[in-house]
């Protein structure tokens, strides 16, 4: 017989035995897939959160390095962007669209100087950006001198307060929102709004892009209200005079592009914000893009090994499973092994052949496991969006793909080597008594 041929009957062989029980094939099958699936769709929920947060650190500017606390200290705190921040979010806009209540708020960030950074308030502190100018202008030191009573907003929050108007020349009154309204700021003791003229628009940064996200998914799910959160820009006296005795804190915004000074620069602040909150009680906290991306990764352990653990326990109780189902199937196949080991098979041929046929079920249930892990994981896409109340993307790779099938056809090589390597000592003369 050919090489050729030969080849093409053994292997037409080993596909024929290997479905030829098929009630063993599929139990064998569905103790890989669910194991494999489980641990599938977890790894790629965990991985896509990790991208996703990961994502909105790297929107952070790399070269920034940000101090949060809630006391001035202009003298250790040099040659800093200065930003009074008010705690409160502030009412700017409440319309109905659809069926659906949108109230709109804005944290008010008073600036002392522009050097192409925002400040931006999240949930979890205070980012530095990078944002464009897309209309008008930015605030400048003749803003800051005189006292004028300008803003600069978004454009997403433009798009609700102007829609398909320009903003720039328009007034906003803190409050209530676009120009002409009647309501001023709750508790100024009855003093007039505070009118801010609108005098620049920043594109949007992720937080504008998640406030589209949940808008859309308030607009698509009959949601009846929906709160969006955004950060407008003022100059520094004029919000520092406004809001002097409600609840704020303080940011100092450091840029230092080249990196062995960024460095140095980070460890010197850290170890003067430490000086500080040991001598005055002062909460002092220094951010960089480094500092996110570590505290990051520690807030995600603890759920990687949950992940972990209990993937790997499901995937050893269906592996027993598996064992067992392939060790009654060598029992069912005495009879073959004996006729094989008559025709001169030796030990090594019959492990070959059965852990060959354990590995291609093992594959084939991986793969199918690893394309239902991806779907479920898309499926899951939207709710976890509106339980994070963020915007949530599946971030799938190959590496994920690969681990999956990767993990499932060693679990069926590990827990069927023993019940392989038991056909192997089957004796001739065993086999051919066997009933």
């Amino acid at each position: 017989m050919r090489p050729m041929n030969k080849a093409h009957f053994y292997l037409h062989h080993l596909w024929k035995s290997t479905f030829s029980n098929k009630p063993r094939t599929a139990l064998t099958f569905l103790g890989i897939f669910v194991g494999v699936m489980i641990f599938s769709v977890g790894n790629i929920l965990i991985d896509s959160y990790y991208q996703n947060k990961l994502w909105k650190i790297t929107n952070m500017d790399s070269n920034a390095v940000v101090i949060q606390t809630n006391q001035e200290n202009d003298r250790s705190f040099q040659k800093a962007n200065k930003i009074f921040i008010v705690e409160e979010p502030q009412p700017l806009l409440s319309l109905r669209i659809d069926d659906t209540e949108v109230m709109l708020s804005a944290h008010l960030h008073g600036m002392t100087n522009y050097n192409g950074q925002y400040s931006l308030s999240v949930e979890d502190g205070i980012y530095a950006v990078n944002a464009k100018i897309v209309a008008g202008r930015p605030i400048q030191t003749s803003d800051i001198i005189e006292n004028n009573p300008v803003i600069v907003i978004d454009e997403f929050t433009e798009s609700l307060l102007f829609p398909g108007q320009e903003a720039v020349g328009r007034y906003i009154e803190v409050g209530l929102g676009a120009e002409g309204s009647q309501i001023g700021m709750e508790g100024q003791g009855g003093q007039s709004p505070l009118k801010l003229q609108v005098i620049g628009v920043i594109e949007n940064h992720f937080e504008a892009r998640r406030n589209i996200s949940q808008l859309k998914q308030a607009l698509y799910g009959s949601s009846s209200s929906v709160s969006l959160m955004t950060t407008v820009y003022c100059p520094y006296p004029i919000i520092a005079q406004a809001y002097s005795e409600t609840m704020h804190s303080y940011c100092y915004l450091f840029s230092e592009p080249d990196h062995d000074r960024l460095t140095s620069l980070t460890d010197q602040l850290n170890s003067l914000s430490l000086n500080i909150q040991r001598q005055n009680g002062v909460y002092c906290d220094v951010v960089t893009q480094q500092s996110l991306t570590e505290q990051l990764e520690e807030e995600l352990k603890p759920l990687k090994l949950m992940l972990n653990l209990g993937s790997a326990f499901i995937i050893i109780i269906c592996g027993l499973a598996i064992m067992s189902i392939i060790f009654f199937s060598m029992k069912e196949r005495i009879m073959e092994i004996g006729i094989r080991k008559t025709f001169g098979a030796g030990k090594a041929d019959i492990l070959f052949q059965f852990s060959l046929e354990t590995l291609i079920v093992s594959f084939l249930a991986s793969f199918c496991a690893a394309i239902v892990g991806l779907l479920t994981a898309y499926c899951l896409q939207d709710v976890i969006a509106s339980i994070l109340l963020e915007d949530f993307k599946i971030c799938f790779s190959l590496r994920q793909f690969s681990l999956s099938i990767c993990l499932g056809s060693l679990e069926g090589i590990l827990f069927g080597i023993f019940p392989c390597v038991y056909a192997t000592h089957i004796t001739i003369t065993r086999a051919l008594r066997f009933e």
